[in-house]
């Protein structure tokens, strides 16, 4: 009955490519939800990184700002879809606001699942919740 929070996630992409996706090079950074730090980034290999090898900037214990006004916009438009139960938004936080791109029904969060528990905390809350997990790692 009430949206929740269960991971959040910052991409950063790479030198030479156009898009930030794990897929085509890009990291994603795990945000720790309670008070929007950078804990690590993923690379596609598995590889934990806490500085963005490109930039050589250290991303890990950096707080984003504007990141609990993203979760609550997020929030927001997902009470407007009840009926999805499960929605990775993306967001774009910058100097002159914070938007909402769009909403994806499968976000692929579980591309980290060797380092961290999101795929297994949403994987409970599904089963909890009696919703049908469709998914080759559903095991």
């Amino acid at each position: 009955g009430k949206p929740e929070v269960l991971c959040a996630f910052l991409r950063t992409g790479r030198k030479g490519s156009i898009t930030d996706n794990l897929h085509s090079g890009g990291i994603l950074w795990q945000i720790n939800i309670q008070t929007g730090e950078i804990m690590f980034g993923t690379q596609a290999d598995g590889q934990i990184v806490d500085t963005h090898p490109d930039s050589n900037i250290r991303l890990s214990g950096k707080k984003l700002k504007g990141f609990h006004e993203a979760l609550q916009i997020c929030l927001e438009a997902q009470k407007r879809i009840p009926e999805v139960p499960q929605v990775g938004w993306d967001v774009v936080i910058s100097e002159d606001g914070i938007y909402l791109i769009e909403g994806n029904s499968g976000p692929g969060f579980w591309n980290c699942e060797k380092n961290n528990n999101c795929w297994k905390r949403m994987k409970k809350y599904l089963i909890d919740n009696h919703i049908q997990i469709v998914s080759s790692l559903s095991e």
